[in-house]
């Protein structure tokens, strides 16, 4: 049921006990309080009585003798209105003087020496105290009524307050309530105001940097699949062609239509794969087999190819690798995938009589491989993008220069999946230099 309430309701009810029970507890601490100061002036009280009286006894028995001492003590008894016992030391017998008086009814008894110089002559015991009531009743109904107006007065007060507070410290909450409902409903352009208390603007502030990022995503998303059409339409557009093309008996002068059928068949293919991949990482449904490898000789090996290509596209192919490295516990084959795509790229964007060198070098947790190209180079800005999906540095470019735009993505994803981390160093002049961090030990592994 509390669950249903509106926060400034549950916060003004919750603030409304508090202070009930607060404003309790300081009435009972002072009505105690107050009781016990008047039982405690009570009691002084009823001492210097009973001394009093005991000293008018002792000057009676003092001048007028044992014999006079009850009628004395029924003057006083019946002058202050109270009843007392006189008991002698040394005798059973006892003097008991004064009756029980209705204004009577004091707490307990008090008993004093009845002295004779120094010498007790027996005790005198005050057995019905005056009560101060009747005189005290008026005034402590005054104060209760002045404390229970305080205490009204102030509980209202502090509920206004606490209803004031909560509309302040729940509107931003209602306003963050309504653009949630409207981001849900679709509107990625929401911006709400930062007010309010310290976690309501931090909560604010979140708020709109989710919606920020959810229009972003949702823009690449869409750019995505735009993308992802165009990139499958054009090599369908050219089998379509050359299909009808075949059907037709028209062949295009200067190409071989079998090549164009493969190299076109064998893009879409890579694309599929490529997706694939992307879509099973997402999903961390990405399969690994996980082995310990040599990296220096798995490394040469692996580069040997990309020595014979480099040579075919008029490349200087360079490797620095040192004669030992650590032992790596990797899927070898999809580091092969990561840095195949580092390598593609490089040759890609490097013009003949460039240079493209690989070095490895390790550290105590992770081995490092660069490849370092004498190409275009990247510009600054497109420095962040470079591993997004679909994302090329030069839209324009066809895809004999420029490829889908994946390749990179993929190559993020399978280093993440191994713990590692992939980075590029770009200048202001040509050149670029990527880097794959693939550590010695993935967790993943263990």
């Amino acid at each position: 049921m509390i669950g249903t309430w509106k926060l400034r309701w549950l916060w003004f009810m919750t603030t409304g006990l508090a202070l009930a029970v607060v404003v309790g507890i300081i009435a009972l601490v002072v009505q105690h309080t107050a009781a016990h100061q008047l039982a405690h002036y009570v009691h002084v009280r009823d001492l210097h009585i009973v001394r009093h009286v005991a000293h008018k006894l002792d000057v009676a028995d003092h001048r007028e003798g044992w014999r006079r001492l009850q009628q004395r003590a029924e003057d006083i008894a019946n002058q202050l209105g109270v009843s007392l016992v006189i008991h002698p030391l040394g005798s059973s017998a006892t003097l008991k003087v004064g009756t029980l008086s209705g204004q009577g009814g004091g707490p307990g008894r008090v008993i004093v020496p009845l002295r004779r110089g120094s010498r007790i002559l027996g005790w005198v015991t005050l057995v019905n105290p005056p009560s101060f009531e009747p005189e005290l009743s008026p005034v402590l109904r005054a104060i209760e009524r002045a404390l229970m107006v305080a205490a009204g007065s102030g509980f209202l007060l502090a509920l206004g307050v606490s209803g004031w507070f909560g509309r302040i410290a729940s509107k931003p909450l209602e306003t963050l309530s309504s653009a949630t409902r409207r981001v849900a409903e679709g509107r990625r352009d929401i911006h709400v105001p930062v007010t309010g208390v310290a976690e309501a603007q931090i909560l604010a502030k979140n708020f709109n940097v989710m919606t920020e990022a959810l229009a972003a995503s949702e823009h690449r998303e869409h750019q995505f699949v735009a993308d992802m059409a165009h990139e499958l339409r054009t090599p369908l557009s050219v089998l379509g062609g050359y299909l009808e093309a075949l059907d037709e008996g028209v062949l295009v002068p200067g190409y071989s239509p079998d090549t164009v059928l493969r190299d076109q068949v064998r893009h879409l293919v890579r694309l599929v794969d490529d997706l694939q991949t992307l879509a099973l990482a997402d999903a961390r449904e990405l399969t690994l087999r996980w082995e310990s490898i040599e990296f220096a000789s798995w490394l040469g090996a692996f580069l040997q190819p990309f020595r014979d290509e480099a040579q075919r596209r008029g490349l200087t192919f360079h490797d620095d690798l040192p004669s030992t490295l650590p032992r790596v516990v990797c899927d070898a084959d999809r580091i092969g995938q990561a840095l195949h795509n580092i390598l593609q790229n490089a040759f890609k964007y490097t013009p003949s009589g460039g240079n493209v060198t690989v070095s490895a070098q390790a550290d105590l947790e992770a081995v490092i491989v660069q490849v370092h190209d004498t190409g275009i180079g990247v510009r600054p800005e497109e420095l962040p993008y470079l591993f997004d999906r679909l994302y090329r540095t030069d839209p324009a470019r066809s895809r004999d220069t420029g490829g889908a735009g994946l390749g990179l993505a993929v190559t993020k994803q399978l280093i993440t999946l191994h713990g590692g981390q992939v980075g590029v160093n770009a200048g202001p002049g040509p050149g670029t230099t990527f880097w794959l961090k693939i550590p010695q030990h993935p967790r993943q592994s263990l």
